[in-house]
């Protein structure tokens, strides 16, 4: 029996069409691709459909024919073949093969300011703390509302044209595992986030379309079914998100095999989320109104500072004295320039060591955060002397009777 590797494929066609054209030449395939509830051209027939193949080691498609699998012509030939006989745009980037058809008018992209604004919902699901989140809400410029779980934070956003939430910048070690749930244009995604690295390690779409040829037969023979099994039926996904969720791989399987909401809903339960979420995905309530959330502006980065230390204290005292502690110890330490000046020192070096570490990995938030506290040690040094020394030739110059 050949060796076989898979190839991914893209073309921009009418999925039915290419389905059944595949099946006319005998190819074994896997196809996926949005319906046309959650496309943005609905009108059109044709949309973007992801095909997979399979190939021998002289470049030979895997086909289906007399209850086996077999190779067939060279598989470049047949696929330009194939886009040729539709008329159809087809892509093979390992290939590096770009194929448009010949005649058809090329079709502007309409302008950004033309483009409808989209709303787009993003939930991240993170250990982060709450004190996080006001800093975070003021570096990505746009509103998080946040659901405590205890051990974990459910943090909101919506946005248009460009998706922006918790995890905008990029992923550090106290915000991961994170999973993100997203609706984008109608379709519906959530992926998991091991590591600080971009990529994520397991992606689910609950919209996503999947379809198999196997020739002309309306079941798969059994060696087919097997290829299927082995290159088009991957279990890594099922099995990072069935880890994260503490169930089966067997039960998180059933539940990604389920189409959309139903599959939807039976995911963020096996997660452990609440319901509500898939309503805030779909649109009918939105995240400032979940109840239970604090909504954190973006608007001023002095009301974020302010946000971080109160959630902080409270965090490190929840009895509920953080106030009455931080009050006094405001009162106390800023009233001796020593204590003043130690704290800004100490701010002053948390700053620097913020600042190294962006400029070491690129992270903006830690930036812009190292930047604030050097900002507030420098402010905390210079001006409560310059203050009473005002103050005091305001005295002097307009005593009292």
């Amino acid at each position: 029996m050949s060796n076989w590797s898979s190839t991914e494929l893209v073309f921009q066609a009418d999925s039915v069409d290419l389905e059944q054209t595949l099946r006319h030449f005998k190819v074994l395939a896997r196809m996926d691709y949005l319906p046309a509830s959650v496309r943005p051209s609905a009108a059109s027939r044709e949309c973007l459909v992801t095909a997979v193949i399979l190939t021998d080691e002289r470049g030979r498609i895997a086909t289906v024919a007399a209850d086996r699998v077999q190779a067939g012509p060279d598989a470049k030939d047949l696929m330009r073949t194939i886009a040729t006989r539709m008329g159809c745009s087809l892509w093979v980037p390992s290939w590096d093969l770009d194929i448009e058809p010949v005649g058809r008018p090329s079709q502007p992209k309409p302008a950004a300011s033309e483009q409808p604004d989209e709303t787009i919902t993003v939930a991240v699901v993170t250990p982060a703390p709450m004190s996080a989140m006001p800093m975070y809400a003021a570096a990505v410029a746009h509103d998080l509302s946040v659901l405590d779980l205890e051990d974990r934070r459910v943090v909101m956003s919506t946005s248009t044209r460009e998706p922006i939430g918790f995890g905008h910048f990029g992923w550090s070690e106290d915000t991961l595992p994170a999973l993100v749930l997203v609706n984008h244009g109608g379709e519906h995604t959530v992926a998991l986030h091991q590591s600080e690295a971009a990529f994520a390690e397991a992606v689910h779409s609950w919209d996503l379309v999947t379809e198999y040829a196997f020739g002309q037969y309306d079941k798969p023979p059994a060696e087919a079914q097997a290829l299927i099994d082995e290159f088009f039926t991957s279990t890594s996904d099922a099995e990072a998100f069935a880890a994260y969720a503490g169930v089966s791989v067997d039960k998180m399987k059933q539940a990604m095999a389920l189409p959309g909401r139903q599959g939807m809903v039976t995911m963020i339960a096996q997660f452990g989320l609440p319901g509500v979420l898939s309503k805030v995905l779909e649109g009918t309530i939105a995240p400032r109104d979940v109840p239970g959330v604090e909504t954190f502006s973006h608007e001023s980065w002095r009301g974020a500072i302010k946000e971080t230390t109160r959630l902080y204290m409270a965090e490190q005292f929840p009895t509920g004295s953080a106030s009455e502690f931080w009050t006094s110890f405001g009162q106390q330490a800023f009233a001796h320039p020593r204590m003043r000046y130690a704290l800004a020192g100490g701010g002053a070096l948390l700053g620097a060591l913020l600042l190294r570490s962006a400029l070491k990995t690129g992270g903006k938030v830690r930036g812009i955060a190292g930047a604030l506290f050097i900002a507030d040690a420098i402010s905390n040094v210079v001006l409560p002397p310059l203050i009473a020394k005002w103050m005091a030739e305001e005295a002097d110059q307009y005593p009292q009777p």
